[in-house]
């Protein structure tokens, strides 16, 4: 780590955290910034090893959200992304599509509400009649639903895998088994409050050297 730390002055963004947020953050700076020295610090013995590679793997709809809200707009367009993401780096998911499901009367009222959220949206939705429903799923009782085709399913582990790959192919530096030096840990902070209303358009600018915890 001595080394490391050393050596962070060669670096013009620095990422801890080796979950999908710091990973994904890694790539995309990579994308932006092709020619930037970028590293990546994670603490523990591999990438994905807390909520990453623990969570559902679900590729969101977006279908509950805030017509108009930016997490309606994100949970589509990273929905888009996300799958675009798996062909092009041969990551295994299926877009199975899900059902919400009513199984009482007092549960239409909301079911209403959630599909018209879906066409404010713009989210593909379908109602549902219990015998069509049947055809779908057989062990699934309701008197009625909604069946949303755009949500889908995958590994996102194995997305990290493949934007382990990617930011290795740019030209970045992956470090694991690694803690956050003191030193670092405050170039963090101050990089947080420095990097408010900051941007920076074009690759011919100075770069914005920044430390990110994700």
């Amino acid at each position: 780590m001595q080394r490391l730390l050393k050596r962070q002055s060669m670096y013009d963004f620095a990422i801890i955290g080796g979950g999908i947020v710091g990973l994904a953050t890694g790539a995309a700076l990579g994308r932006r910034y092709p020619f930037a020295r970028i590293l990546l610090v994670e603490k523990e013995v591999g990438f994905a090893q807390h909520q990453t590679g623990r969570n559902s793997g679900v590729i969101h709809s977006g279908i509950y959200y805030k017509p108009g809200s930016l997490k309606a707009e994100l949970a589509q367009t990273g929905n888009q992304s996300l799958r675009a993401f798996c062909y092009e780096y041969g990551v295994p998911f299926d877009v199975c599509g899900k059902l919400i499901v009513a199984t009482r009367p007092e549960e239409i009222p909301q079911l209403d509400k959630i599909f018209d959220r879906a066409f404010e949206n713009g989210v593909p939705a379908t109602r549902l009649r219990p015998e069509e429903v049947k055809e779908i799923e057989p062990h699934v009782s309701c008197i009625a639903a909604i069946r949303v085709p755009t949500t889908g399913i995958v590994d996102y582990r194995q997305v990290c895998h493949a934007l382990v790959h990617e930011i290795q192919q740019q030209g970045g530096e992956l470090k694991v088994r690694n803690t956050l030096p003191h030193q670092l840990r405050r170039l963090a902070q101050r990089s947080r409050s420095e990097a408010r209303g900051h941007g920076t358009e074009g690759h011919d600018r100075p770069l914005p050297r920044r430390v990110f915890r994700a």
